[in-house]
């Protein structure tokens, strides 16, 4: 049964972004940005035109096929597919998005709790689905909260155990997005952990460097365990996984259409760009908590190791994407242009802080988490972040919010603290949009500032 808290924060969020979402649409009445290309590619398919494909279309279409799907009951009653498919309309689905992630966050973080931290687990997920990169893109019709929906609804699905109904699901995420195929590879390693949890810790004192002789002994047979029923829980995601490396040995490449642009590197650095983004939004959580800065004072190797490699990230390893130069509408652009470009010893200046962020993050998820999930968890944020040249926090959203789902709900104190920084975030950038359009001097369009 819901409770009336639960149901009052549903209402809540509803209104506050249907709100926001009525005061966007009034002042930016076409599309804007990236919505160029994805609007009348989803009017397009609206139309049952489903050959036409733009060229700057870099993701497969999940979303065109899912706005398609959710205009039909509105065309059964009588509604013309104009106004059906219209740019406020397709801009809704994802305020619709928006709050069903609000709702997926409470459901799993209700999964991942112990009994007595439950109390808190509503406001802290309402706080969550409120997450400023994500919650933005709300308002706009970009993939963003649609394929973090279905990311958190297969993650859901398989804590639940329906592995068959997240592997389906996970299918679509990709179709959103073909990065969250590391997504896919992240919910079959926790299924597999979750399997083999017992045997694990009873298996040379649980010490992570034992952890390959574990798998091997387990997949040579010489660990009794029933393998037969791990495989039939994989076997839905390895299928998503098949299907996925078909798909690039036709394509050629994870990218459709414009590739140019779009090539895979080694930037190291963006592994602790995450990881210091991570760092400022769950503040509440990474310092405030039982062990506090405790945890600072000790693994001093560790600490001085994360360094080290951050010292090499940014001094072999750094990018500059021409995009990033080239457009001040976006916040990365002034974390750029301010900071990490403002003198060349700044980013090594920096490096300390990109060690003690990894480490912080880290040991606050070690209070909750084994050994193989943490390094599960930075491989698949390594995959996710390392192979994109662009600096876009876009794509901190799926692994952030997974990291503070492990986290926890966290106190009230804590959670009150998070909702100050994400309102504070939030405000700024709507404002920023609504009322302070700009022009570039080549240009005779307003321009406006967001994510």
């Amino acid at each position: 049964m819901l409770s009336n808290k639960f149901v009052a924060l549903i209402s809540l969020h509803f209104a506050v972004s249907a709100a926001i979402a009525t005061a966007i649409n009034s002042v930016q009445v076409t599309p804007y940005m990236d919505e160029i290309f994805h609007i009348p590619q989803a009017q397009q398919y609206c139309a049952h035109n489903l050959s036409h494909w733009d060229p700057m279309i870099t993701t497969l279409p999940g979303l065109y096929l899912i706005s398609l799907l959710l205009i039909q009951p509105l065309i059964a009653i009588g509604v013309p597919m104009e106004t059906a498919c219209s740019v406020v309309s397709l801009r809704a689905h994802n305020v619709m998005f928006a709050v069903l992630n609000f709702i997926l966050c409470n459901a799993i973080m209700l999964k991942l709790s112990k009994p007595k931290e439950r109390d808190e687990v509503v406001l802290s997920a309402f706080v969550l689905s409120l997450f400023p990169v994500s919650y933005f893109f709300s308002f706009l019709y970009y993939t963003d909260q649609g394929s973090l929906f279905c990311v958190l609804l297969s993650y859901w699905l398989s804590l639940c155990g329906r592995h068959v109904q997240s592997g389906s699901v996970l299918l679509i995420a990709v179709l959103f997005r073909q990065t969250n195929i590391v997504w896919v590879l992240f919910t079959a390693g926790t299924v597999l952990l979750r399997e083999i949890e017992e045997p694990w810790k009873q298996f040379s004192g649980s010490q992570l460097v034992m952890f390959p002789l574990f798998l091997l002994s387990y997949i040579s047979g010489l660990y009794p365990y029933p393998r037969v029923r791990l495989l039939t829980r994989l076997l839905p995601y390895m299928m998503v996984c098949v299907l996925f490396m078909l798909f690039i040995l036709y394509n050629g490449s994870v990218v459709v259409g414009d590739k140019s642009h779009h090539q895979a590197v080694l930037h190291l650095p963006q592994f602790f760009y995450f990881f210091s983004f991570a760092t400022f939004f769950a503040a509440p959580h990474v310092l405030l908590h039982g062990r506090g800065w405790d945890c600072v004072k000790y693994d001093h190797m560790i600490k001085v190791g994360l360094v080290l490699a951050a010292l090499c990230s940014v001094h072999r390893f750094m990018h500059v994407h021409p995009y990033l130069l080239a457009d001040n509408r976006h916040y990365p652009f002034y974390v750029w242009k301010d900071l990490l470009s403002c003198h060349v010893v700044v980013p090594y200046c920096l490096t300390p802080i990109f060690g003690l962020a990894v480490f912080l993050c880290m040991s606050r998820l070690s209070m909750k988490l084994t050994s193989p999930w943490l390094l599960l968890f930075v491989v698949c944020v390594a995959m996710t972040t390392v192979p994109q040249k662009l600096i876009e926090f876009r794509y901190f959203v799926i692994p952030y919010i997974m990291m503070r789902l492990h986290i926890g709900p966290g106190n009230r104190l804590q959670v009150l603290l998070e909702f100050i920084i994400y309102a504070v975030v939030n405000s700024v950038t709507v404002f920023l949009f609504l009322y302070h359009p700009f022009k570039w001097s080549n240009n005779s369009e307003w321009q406006r500032f967001m994510w």
